[in-house]
């Protein structure tokens, strides 16, 4: 088995930017320099609201480390930047580059796992619909999914109703899993297991709600979505079947794929 490689971090004043004065001195934003596999990727902290310092700030809380709920606030920085970086390296493997890093993780700060979860389904269905459908009024329902990702429950609906009552035997087993990853999420989220904690990407990732989800799937709270809840995740359930213990680790799969997508 090969060695992990080594991330690491280095802080440092940004002075080729513009400082903002202060009674103390000029103030520069501070930047993070993170290398991994001899490549390096720049960006301004996201840890701080405010991340301008003086030299003498920087080099008492960045290089001396004399505070210490500052340094367990950087740390715990740190370690989510390692769990980013680390569920980018099993996921996409090979192809796996630090350059861009932080336009991703600025992503996956922003992106909820829910809303991950329905564009990957929707864009199943789309692929789908390409392969197997020509009628004009399906192919124009595809422009509904442009802003509203979980309309894909509509037109699925709609095509079996009013087209095609075989399509379950046409979408992908991948659609499949998505479906019962929606519904299960979406009674996951109403559970007193997500109560404290929101469904950002970054949580999915450092394995906060990911960990809870299979909790939540293996508790006695999962067997009992097919008597409550929305109308739609009720008829995802009808059609697609409640989840077996043999399908815990395909829908994570899913989640997994849906944010790295």
């Amino acid at each position: 088995m090969s060695k992990e490689k080594k991330i690491s971090f280095r802080y440092y004043l940004n002075k080729r930017l513009k400082p903002i004065s202060s009674p103390d001195g000029d103030q520069y934003p501070v930047y993070l320099q993170v290398t991994y596999n001899r490549l390096n990727n720049q960006f301004k902290i996201g840890f701080i609201e405010h991340p301008y310092y003086t030299e003498n700030e920087f080099e008492r809380l960045f290089v001396k480390r004399s505070d210490p709920k500052f340094n367990k606030t950087m740390d715990y920085y740190e370690e989510q930047l390692k769990s980013v970086i680390r569920f980018e390296i099993k996921s996409k493997e090979d192809i796996f580059s630090i350059k861009g890093f932080s336009n991703r993780l600025d992503y996956y700060l922003i992106l909820d796992t829910l809303l991950a979860i329905q564009y990957r389904c929707r864009n199943e269905l789309i692929k789908t619909i390409q392969e197997h459908y020509t009628e004009t009024e399906i192919i124009d329902s595809i422009k509904l999914l442009e802003f509203d990702p979980l309309r894909f429950v509509f037109l699925y609906f709609m095509i079996k109703n009013n087209f095609d009552p075989g399509i379950r035997d046409k979408v992908s087993k991948e659609f499949s899993f998505g479906c019962k990853a929606l519904v299960y999420f979406n009674t996951f989220l109403d559970s007193s297991l997500s109560r404290d904690l929101d469904d950002m990407a970054i949580r999915w990732i450092t394995h906060e709600i990911a960990r809870r989800f299979f909790w939540y799937l293996e508790s006695q709270d999962s067997k009992k979505i097919e008597k409550e809840h929305f109308p739609n995740m009720t008829n995802l359930l009808k059609e697609f079947g409640p989840i077996s213990e043999l399908e815990y680790g395909s829908v994570i799969g899913f989640i997994t794929r849906a944010i790295i997508q």
